[in-house]
């Protein structure tokens, strides 16, 4: 009796035993299929995340305005890989397949290259059709050849803008040698009689008509007030440096103004240099004096106030770098040095 019990128990663990064995095999199986379509699944969120970031790439060109652009350059790049792509079609035969020896399959060219530029095209075609109509080949062609052309018309375009600077500059300042030279005789005239210039007069004086002596007054007077206007940023920023020393701003504008009228009244266009460069020693020079002449309760003249400065200046590096007062010979070969 016990021994049929066993003889009936034991199917029962060998039974067991298979079934066990058979979810283990299937188990190992499911693996070894996720395994072998890792890739797969991978690239199928890769490009799931790739078109999403062209669609907010294309967006945000959308905002900027240069989705046309983009649009041109893609279809330049299309064109020659659709001929490439024809070209190597041709010269390689599609009937004949690789086959590989080992394993005895077939090997397949992969289309996920052309799969990811079919999807590409399909993102750009939608905010395509909102946007603006792609441009005819013509455009296309001489897109190049227009921003080549852009920006070499742009170099010229500087150089001609720095050229009509310079020759405007060069013409106001003539004509503002002009009107000083006529100002002058004004004035020798009223030295002379001792009495305010009529206007007929200071015409014969100078040798013109009454009529061309206005037009230069005028023209002059013109001139002479476009080239304060141009350098007005030029004072305010070499006023900078003579601020706290008694002397208020408008009084250094004045001044500036007046090393302006100075330097064009002595400025030579002939020798190549800008207005703007040359002025500077004059602008300088005329809110040097003021400070020179104003800062100080005792008036001391120009040269010697400067030597005085250098001298300051000597000392104060000296002692910046020495810590103390040095000799008279090393101060004497630093004011040289500065000088």
């Amino acid at each position: 009796m016990y021994d049929q019990i066993d003889d009936i128990r034991m199917p029962s663990q060998d039974y067991t035993s298979t079934s066990s064995q058979g979810s283990h095999v299937k188990e190992k199986s499911r693996f070894n299929l996720l395994y072998k379509n890792l890739e797969k699944i991978e690239e199928i969120f890769f490009d799931e995340d790739l078109v999403t970031l062209e669609k907010d790439i294309l967006m945000q060109l959308g905002k900027i305005g240069a989705l046309q652009l983009f649009h041109v350059c893609l279809s330049r790049t299309l064109q020659t890989s659709i001929t490439t792509n024809y070209s190597t079609q041709l010269t390689n035969n599609p009937r004949e397949a690789e086959i590989d020896n080992q394993v005895g399959d077939v090997i397949v060219r992969s289309t996920k290259k052309e799969e990811r530029k079919s999807r590409r095209e399909r993102s750009l075609e939608k905010p395509g059709k909102t946007s603006a109509v792609m441009p005819s080949s013509k455009t296309i062609s001489n897109y190049p050849r227009r921003a080549t052309g852009s920006t070499v018309g742009n170099l010229s375009k500087s150089r001609i803008r720095r050229h009509n600077v310079a020759r405007n500059e060069a013409e106001m300042s003539i004509r503002v040698k002009d009107v000083a030279e006529l100002e002058k005789i004004r004035t020798k005239l009223e030295a002379e009689s001792g009495q305010v210039a009529s206007f007929r007069r200071w015409a014969e004086a100078a040798g013109i008509a009454e009529k061309v002596l206005q037009q230069r007054l005028h023209y002059g007077w013109f001139c002479r007030d476009r080239l304060l206007r141009s350098t007005h940023s030029l004072i305010v920023y070499l006023a900078r440096n003579y601020r706290g020393l008694g002397i208020s701003l408008e009084d250094l504008y004045q001044a500036g103004k007046v090393g302006v009228l100075q330097g064009a009244e002595r400025f030579d266009h002939m020798r190549g240099y800008k207005f703007s460069t040359y002025v500077q020693y004059w602008i300088r020079k005329s809110m040097s004096s003021l400070v020179e002449n104003h800062s100080r309760v005792i008036q001391i003249p120009v040269t010697l106030s400067r030597r005085i400065n250098k001298i300051k200046k000597a000392r104060r590096t000296l002692y910046n770098v020495h810590g103390r007062n040095s000799h008279l010979t090393l101060r004497s070969k630093l004011q040289k040095n500065l000088s």
